[in-house]
């Protein structure tokens, strides 16, 4: 989180440094003898640059609330980052190129200007990017979708004279910072699976012991593993009870049984008995029981 936010910081004076080069960046697309924008209404840009890009995030944005989970949860991140930037754009007091005298405009008073909407309908995938992040091959495509978008959206306005460079960048800085924000702040809600807590125990990992029927127990299953120790999901740490772990079951629905433990005694047989059992096989059909000393 920490690291998330000094990258916005230094984003932000990046910003800041970059956006003295705004009028130098606008002014080949600005042709001072019509004293226009030429590309302002050309159809290429103005219908499927804009309004079609727009309309097709929206379906995109749509077709994630029906999918639901993850997707569902991205698509409430995309229309908190949009929602902010709009409002941000209506209050502010920075007007656009294409108002300003400098660029044949005639309200420099307008505003309304600063973040750039259109871009966020790239840079609005941030949110989906942080609901996916646990997916990372699909959370990577999103995130390469989303500067891809938001860039080209932005490099539409900024030829058309709707916006300066710094303009677009600020609406990936505000996207990123909500979408974060809202990431941190929302849980998800029932398609988040069950979390299990893993909880270590030093020293031997063994697993339940088996006996038989008629004779000294069968080789006990134990293995001595690493010094991380036995690793126990869902459960707390607990003692070994002598060398010996209950055994323990689990589903998908996250619930634990803990099975009680089987205590094994060995006693001399006075039937005869004259030496240990072999533990590394089971006992045969004709065990030391069935042996006159």
């Amino acid at each position: 989180m920490r690291l998330r936010l000094a990258v916005l910081a230094g984003a932000a004076a990046l910003i800041v440094l970059a956006s003295l080069a705004d009028r130098a960046l606008s002014a080949p697309f600005y042709d001072p003898v019509l004293r226009a924008f030429p590309l302002k209404d050309a159809w290429l840009l103005a219908v499927p640059g804009h309004t079609g890009l727009k309309w097709l995030m929206v379906a995109f944005w749509a077709g994630c609330v029906v999918l639901g989970g993850a997707w569902r949860r991205g698509a409430l991140y995309m229309a908190v980052i949009a929602l902010v930037v709009s409002l941000l754009k209506h209050f502010s007091p920075y007007s656009c190129p294409w108002d300003l005298p400098d660029f044949g405009g005639a309200k420099p008073d307008a505003g309304a200007c600063l973040p750039a909407a259109h871009p966020v309908s790239g840079f609005a995938l941030f949110g989906l990017y942080l609901a996916l992040e646990r997916d990372k091959r699909r959370a990577r495509v999103v995130l390469c979708a989303a500067w891809i978008i938001g860039l080209a959206a932005g490099a539409v306005q900024v030829a058309r004279g709707a916006h300066f460079a710094s303009h677009v960048l600020w609406t990936a800085w505000i996207a990123w910072a909500v979408a974060i924000r809202a990431a941190t702040t929302a849980e998800p809600s029932g398609s988040r699976l069950p979390r299990m807590a893993a909880a270590r125990t030093g020293g031997i990992q063994t697993q339940t012991s088996i006996r038989s029927r008629s004779g000294p127990e069968i080789r006990p299953t134990y293995r001595s593993g690493a010094p991380s120790g036995q690793v126990q999901l869902g459960l707390p740490a607990l003692p070994q009870r002598h060398g010996f772990i209950a055994a323990t079951s689990w589903n998908a629905a996250g619930n634990v049984t803990d099975r009680a433990a089987r205590a094994i005694v060995t006693r001399p047989s006075s039937s005869g008995w004259r030496s240990a059992s072999r533990t590394s096989r089971a006992n045969s059909g004709s065990s030391s029981r069935k042996r006159t000393p």
